[in-house]
């Protein structure tokens, strides 16, 4: 038998054995020589490679080195949330469960256990990408040991000009959530998020915007949902591959400003925010973001 296709036999064998039973779960950590199995999202096509596992790896390497945890992806959010809700219902020991938080903080719909973990934003790419940590990754593309001036301003300035613009985008997004839907292109980040032709700078095409809610206000039926969206959102209640597409042009904006002309791609922008993601929540221990995870990985039992 070809090896690819014998690995591939033996991982859906090991995911029946291990997830159809309560002990073949707490099992499962035994069988890997680990303290914890923790359950995330990701590896839809490899199972092997996820980005939510090396951001979840960091997160505990950094605030439980004393655990040894095994990170297995299991695909979508809602894999990981019946995974999590399990764990809970039939006490299984020894697993654990990290996602995305999406707007789940929103509309209180949180797991509310020390075994199940969450993206302080609305997934890992907010609180890899932070303005927090923008400075630091702006230097690291540009070599240099400082940021001018005008650069670290036009960073501010940048993302405090985002969290404006965005606004109304997160409001008809998290509305047609609430109705089952969605406004704004999870997959295709571009088509509302776009390079301004002066300023360079990240902006919401408005009237790409328009029309996507109108189609999602055709699909659906808009209810008031159970609670009403805060007047002021965050940039991290911002949907994350949007958040990431436009922090990235924000980025190369002010790359050119202090004359960096070369390319960045977002595998390339993914990797750095990954490897100083530690270097990062020291840096910025008192942040809400590092706060956050210290306290929440804390709490695993």
């Amino acid at each position: 038998m070809h090896i690819r296709k014998m690995c591939f036999v033996w991982k859906t064998w090991s995911i029946k054995v291990f997830e159809r039973t309560s002990s073949g779960q707490q099992n499962r950590a035994l069988f890997y020589g680990a303290d914890y199995i923790c359950y995330v999202e990701g590896g839809d096509h490899d199972h092997d490679r996820s980005v939510d596992s090396i951001f979840w790896h960091n997160i505990m390497k950094k605030y439980r080195p004393d655990l040894k945890v095994v990170f297995l992806p299991r695909g979508g959010k809602p894999v990981v949330e019946a995974l999590a809700q399990k764990i809970i219902d039939e006490d299984i020991s020894n697993t654990i469960a990290a996602m995305d938080r999406d707007y789940d903080g929103l509309l209180g719909h949180e797991i509310a256990d020390s075994r199940v973990l969450y993206s302080h934003g609305y997934s890992w790419e907010n609180d890899a990408f932070t303005p927090e940590f923008l400075n630091s990754m702006v230097k690291s593309l540009a070599r240099l040991t400082t940021l001018p001036a005008a650069a670290e301003a036009a960073l501010a300035a940048g993302c405090e000009k985002l969290c404006d613009d965005v606004q109304r985008a997160i409001k008809l997004d998290f509305l047609a959530l609430s109705a089952g839907s969605s406004v704004l292109p999870r997959n295709a980040p571009g088509r509302v998020i776009k390079a301004d032709p002066v300023t360079a700078l990240p902006k919401i095409d408005q009237a790409e915007l328009i029309k996507l809610a109108a189609v999602a206000n055709v699909r659906t039926r808009l209810r008031k949902p159970r609670i009403l969206p805060q007047a002021v959102f965050e940039l991290h209640h911002f949907v994350g591959h949007c958040f990431q597409h436009a922090i990235l042009i924000l980025v190369k904006a002010v790359l050119r400003n202090v004359g960096v002309k070369r390319a960045v791609s977002l595998d390339h922008f993914e990797d750095l925010a990954l490897s100083s993601l530690s270097r990062h929540l020291q840096d910025n221990h008192a942040g809400a973001i590092a706060v956050h995870h210290e306290a929440q990985c804390s709490a695993i039992p």
